[in-house]
């Protein structure tokens, strides 16, 4: 009687063990599913939470310059141009350019400018596109207003292709004034830049 009962006890005590196993783990993984689940839920891409101040000075954000050649070889003329682009912008005094990195995102992305914008913190947006054929290249340049999708400034250039980096730096140039002009220093900017070329 006594075995009988202590193995009966036993018996009871190891199903109560068991039961209260089975609980701890079920509110473990109810636990785990109603702290991660809204989360991972609520990520949005362009979500009013994702956006980001706008600072106070002139600030923009370079958007990789598409392709339109045709070739995908081709795409790192369009990547190197959009990288050098953005590290000369960087140079002008008192304009916020949001880093490679950031603007790399949006790379092949059919997104709206505005929301671009938003996400990033910058009031202004450039993207352009550049296409090769055969000796000669185009670049085309636009300058948006990222408040309201306005075009501030656009310009198609085109130059024979007798040197790569000598041809870059010419149409970069001129698009970092341009921006110069629109954004920084006004029209004194377009003399004092293109006047000192020596």
């Amino acid at each position: 009687r006594v075995v009988k009962a202590r193995r009966t006890a036993f018996t009871r005590g190891k199903l109560i063990g068991l039961a209260v196993s089975a609980v701890l783990v079920g509110a473990i993984v109810t636990a785990g599913f109603v702290f991660t689940g809204p989360q991972v839920q609520q990520v949005t891409p362009y979500g009013e939470e994702d956006w980001l101040p706008v600072p106070e000075i002139p600030s923009i954000a370079v958007l990789p310059f598409k392709n339109m050649s045709g070739d995908s070889e081709q795409d790192y003329f369009a990547d190197g141009f959009t990288e050098t682009l953005i590290t000369e912008l960087s140079k002008l005094p008192g304009m916020f350019v949001i880093a490679r990195l950031s603007a790399f995102q949006f790379k092949n992305q059919q997104a709206d400018i505005r929301d671009v914008a938003s996400k990033l913190g910058v009031r202004y947006v450039m993207e352009g596109s550049i296409q090769k054929a055969g000796g000669r290249v185009r670049v085309n340049a636009q300058l948006i207003d990222g408040t309201d999708g306005t075009h501030l400034w656009a310009q198609v250039y085109d130059r024979n292709m007798s040197d790569f980096f000598s041809v870059q730096d010419d149409l970069i140039r001129k698009i970092v004034v341009e921006t110069d002009v629109n954004l920084v220093s006004g029209e004194d900017a377009r003399f004092w830049r293109t006047g000192t070329t020596n």
